[in-house]
């Protein structure tokens, strides 16, 4: 009897241990993750994927933070050599042009498989996400555009900061309130602007959107920009915080750090900036939705989300799978943290989603702008170059920033744009 026991001692002592070395000797799958995520947004999102990697042994995401100018070129030369990251986190425009090479995975069948509910994601972002008819890109967050307001500066000019500026006359009023000047020149900029790139811009196109104005027609072969005099209006208005109400200075060189250092009280941004300004000393601010300046409400929305690249090897992929729905199913932890509004019912009619992370009062006029706004990267190749988020050489800016500078007339700029843009599209519709 003795020797049956130590016998089955022995053999569940060996089973025991042959289980634990095979667990303990399991293949790990690494998977390789790139994003864009530079800012304080990207420092929650890097949490998001240690938490992954707490709770998955058999999978490992090592993630690279590349600047937002660098990823495209380098996915790019990545994919040339046949070696691309298994995950992207981007926006669609990007997207589409990586799925036109072949180089990314319709995530329909992939997400189904892992068990990924899709009917719980808002069908209009959703719709969005998807090209060709395939699903291709799992929508993370959406960033609209809202206002932040200097509270303290507000106060100071005797303004109600229970009721911040809802259309472009009381818009106009806080900021000839809060702006200061010497002589003719703007000290601390009522409505925070730069001289050039992406502060004017942005103004610029969500007026332009806000007065009517459609930049390309629905089949994406003519650009009709200029068919109202919407754009015209826009521009306008931009000039004139300049040059006429005196609200705004083109000195402004970093327009996220005068907000934090008070150069600036009203600031038009994304919500990825709430993260850093809640912990920036003694400032003091709040956000509202922004205003109807022109003929109805809009508001510039920024669509990024995770994709998954093509790979030899099926059970990367299958990996890669698997932490993408993990990622969706736990991005209340992104959202409220992090930046952007969820686009799962399930996230927004959970109660955590207002009483977790950053304090709802900053988030709720993002939260509030998600109905109403447009893409600013339109989700075909070549949306990007039609983006008002512009700079550089962007056709956005390289049109119409010498308009703010006063080197060029606003219907000179507008012409430009419309050739640049009609030229890109034609050449888009050649190939």
């Amino acid at each position: 009897m003795l020797k049956k026991n130590i016998a089955l001692v022995l053999v569940l002592f060996l089973v025991i241990g042959g289980v634990w070395a095979q667990a303990s000797t399991g293949k790990v799958i690494t998977l390789q993750l790139w994003h864009h995520l530079t800012a304080s947004d990207g420092e929650i999102f890097n949490a998001l994927l240690d938490k992954f990697n707490a709770t998955h042994p058999n999978i490992h995401i090592d993630y690279t933070m590349m600047p937002d100018e660098q990823l495209p070129t380098k996915v790019a030369a990545a994919i040339a050599t046949g070696d691309p990251p298994d995950i992207g986190f981007r926006m669609m425009a990007d997207v589409t042009r990586w799925y036109d090479d072949g180089a990314i995975v319709p995530l329909d069948d992939l997400m189904k498989t892992a068990g990924l509910n899709l009917k719980d994601f808002l069908p209009e972002y959703l719709a969005a996400s998807t090209y060709k008819g395939k699903l291709i890109m799992l929508p993370m967050d959406v960033s609209p555009h809202a206002m932040l307001i200097n509270v303290k500066d507000a106060k100071a000019a005797g303004l109600d900061v229970t009721k911040p500026p809802t259309d472009g006359a009381s818009l106009l009023k806080w900021a000839m309130a809060m702006a200061k000047s010497s002589g003719n020149q703007v000290t601390h900029s009522g409505l925070l602007l730069t001289g050039s790139g992406v502060a004017p811009n942005v103004l610029f196109g969500i007026l332009a959107q806000e007065y009517g104005a459609k930049r390309i027609s629905d089949d994406r072969k003519t650009v009709t920009f200029n068919d109202t005099d919407a754009p015209r209006r826009a521009a306008q208005w931009v000039l004139d915080a300049f040059d006429k109400w005196h609200v705004s200075s083109r000195d402004v060189a970093d327009r996220y750090k005068a907000f934090g250092q008070d150069v600036g009280s009203i600031f038009f941004t994304g919500p990825w900036t709430l993260n850093g300004y809640i912990n920036t000393s003694g400032l003091e601010f709040m956000t509202a939705k922004n205003p109807i300046v022109g003929d109805h409400f809009t508001t510039l929305v920024d669509l990024a989300g995770l994709c998954a690249f093509r790979q030899k090897d099926a059970n990367r992929t299958k990996a890669a799978a698997e932490a993408i729905k993990w990622l969706s199913d736990n991005s209340l932890f992104w959202v409220t943290k992090g930046r952007g509004v969820p686009l799962r019912q399930s996230v927004l009619k959970n109660p955590e989603y207002k009483n977790s992370g950053i304090p709802w009062k900053y988030r709720e006029a993002f939260s509030n702008s998600i109905q109403g706004g447009f893409l600013d990267e339109m989700p075909f190749p070549i949306g990007a170059e039609f983006s008002y988020y512009a700079s550089g050489d962007m056709p956005v800016a390289k049109a119409m920033d010498p308009v703010w500078a006063g080197t060029r007339s606003i219907e000179d700029g507008l012409a430009a744009l419309e050739n640049d843009w009609q030229r890109i599209l034609d050449r888009y519709n050649e190939k």
